[in-house]
């Protein structure tokens, strides 16, 4: 059925509210497959808890990647909250994503990182139910 629905965005690119419900279709029934698809899901976020430069930084980069991401919510949009804590030189992201229908996405996801490096990327995979390790280390060059 996501692969319909992707096929379906792709065809009504620019059509308004169908093409809304599709691509919200197709995030809701395989979200993972979303971010190497090419179609834009519009998403709305929200953050709470610390925000410093390293926090910011994250944001920023999160905000460069293939989201459109909206302050408008409507049956279609699904909604992401990120928490922020700190403890120590630690940073925890705490990711939770519902689909437009409120079917759970990520509940409770969590990524503890030391610098932002990487991870505004790492983040938004996340939002699209991508697992992965909960300490984060971003790799380096060969």
């Amino acid at each position: 059925m996501a692969r319909v629905y992707e096929l379906l965005s792709k065809a009504n690119e620019g059509e308004g509210i169908d093409n809304e419900i599709y691509r919200a279709e197709y995030f809701e029934n395989f979200p993972q497959l979303v971010p190497f698809s090419g179609v834009r899901i519009k998403m709305r976020l929200s953050t709470s808890g610390v925000d410093d430069e390293i926090i910011k930084k994250v944001l920023s980069d999160l905000k460069d990647c293939n989201i459109e991401f909206t302050n408008i919510s409507n049956i279609n949009t699904p909604e992401a909250l990120i928490q922020f804590d700190k403890k120590g030189e630690f940073y925890r992201a705490t990711i939770n994503v519902n689909g437009g229908s409120g079917k759970s996405i990520v509940t409770n996801g969590q990524i503890i990182f030391k610098t932002n490096e990487g991870i505004g990327k790492e983040l938004a995979l996340r939002l699209f139910g991508k697992g992965g390790t909960v300490k984060y280390e971003a790799l380096k060059p060969l």
